[in-house]
Order: C-alpha cells, then sequence, then structure tokens
C-alpha cells in the first residue's frame, strides 16, 4: 500500500514538473510509438489503459455538431480517477466530437483547479494545472496541430480550422501521451485525449 502512495504521489510531481517547462518541443520522433490506426482506432486509442483513471474513460459519446461554423471544446474538465484520488481537471469536454469541413474547434483552458489533493500530495487547493493539445498525427515529423502548454484559468485559448474529413485524434502531454519513451511524459497519466470526427455526411 505504500509503495502504491509513493508511486502516485511521485507521478503527480512529474506532472507538475512538466508544466513548468511553459511549452513542448512540437517536432521529433517518438521511439516504440503505438499504433491506434492512424485516427481509425478511436476506441482504441480514447479507452487506453490510463494509470490514474477508472475504465472505461470513453463511453463512446459523441457531440455532433456538424454544420456549426466554430465549436468550443472545454480543456481542463473534471474527471473521475482512482483511489485515493477522487476527480481532477484532466479531461477535454466534450471528448469526441462531430463537425463539417471548414469547422474551427476552439480548445478554452477552463479554471478548474485541483480543490484538493489526497494526504501527502504536496498540492495547494487551487493549484493551476499545465495541459496542452497536440494531434496524434504528424506530418514531416510535425504535429498536425498542437498548442503551446497554459496553466488552468489563465483564460487561453487555441483555434484549429479542419478543411479535409477524416478521424484527428489528440492528446494532453501531460495527461494522456499516447508515445513510450524517454521524453518525460509519462505514458497516459490520466487519459486526457480526444478526436475531432470530420464528416460530410
Amino acid at each position: 500500500m505504500n509503495n502504491v502512495a509513493r508511486t502516485t504521489r511521485r507521478k503527480v510531481l512529474k506532472v507538475l514538473g512538466a508544466g513548468a517547462v511553459g511549452s513542448v518541443l512540437l517536432s521529433g520522433s517518438a521511439s516504440a510509438e503505438k499504433s491506434f490506426g492512424n485516427g481509425n482506432g478511436i476506441g482504441a486509442f480514447l479507452n487506453d489503459k490510463a494509470e490514474l483513471k477508472k475504465p472505461p474513460i470513453w463511453d463512446d459519446g459523441i457531440s455532433d455538431q456538424r454544420g456549426e461554423g466554430t465549436v468550443e471544446v472545454e480543456v481542463g474538465t473534471l474527471t473521475s480517477m482512482v483511489p485515493p484520488f477522487e476527480e481532477g481537471p484532466f479531461a477535454f469536454a466534450p471528448r469526441v466530437v462531430k463537425v463539417s469541413p471548414g469547422t474551427t474547434v476552439k480548445w478554452v483552458w477552463t479554471g478548474n483547479p485541483w480543490e484538493s489533493a489526497p494526504p501527502g500530495i504536496p498540492v495547494p487547493p487551487g493549484a493551476p494545472w499545465p495541459h496542452d493539445v497536440a494531434s496524434l498525427e504528424k506530418i514531416g515529423g510535425t504535429y498536425k496541430f498542437a498548442s503551446d502548454m497554459f496553466l488552468a484559468g489563465n483564460d487561453k485559448s487555441f483555434e484549429y480550422t479542419f478543411e479535409e474529413v477524416g478521424t484527428n485524434l489528440y492528446f494532453c502531454h501531460p495527461h494522456g501521451y499516447p508515445f513510450h519513451d524517454n521524453s518525460g511524459f509519462d505514458y497516459n497519466l490520466v487519459g486526457m485525449r480526444g478526436a475531432v470526427l470530420v464528416r460530410d455526411d
């Protein structure tokens, strides 16, 4: 039991440290990358086992917003976690949106802090948490779309316009990283991942 508590504490401290970086490098290669079908494996990607999140992470819910010019997705919404954690601001909402070609998706950072951490975790109440948005797909070694790393509550946003039909999977580096490598990010810590489905039907 003590080993579990210490491991969890180390993970949280590592997440806090990742946020201090301030931004994420948008190029480079990841070794031993896990394949999710390049956008076709939406269920495998979103429900991939997360260390601090109870399964299932995604319940197959899709927010159909076709025909809208701009669609907002909140960054850092509250989600349930495994004991001794109860919930934390580590989700996208809606997790999956269906949009028409030409739609701009605007990710908006929420002000949700972690109100209370379990005993032994040195996180003050109301502490902001770092999040970013990065596509699973890379083009020439660079993410198809990616934001800077922002702290929750900083009234930040990031936009990307989706022109082509397809499935676009994305993640938060500190909380949903999909690669086993030496980047300094833990593999899929709390399942903070999402998808944009672009459909013309």
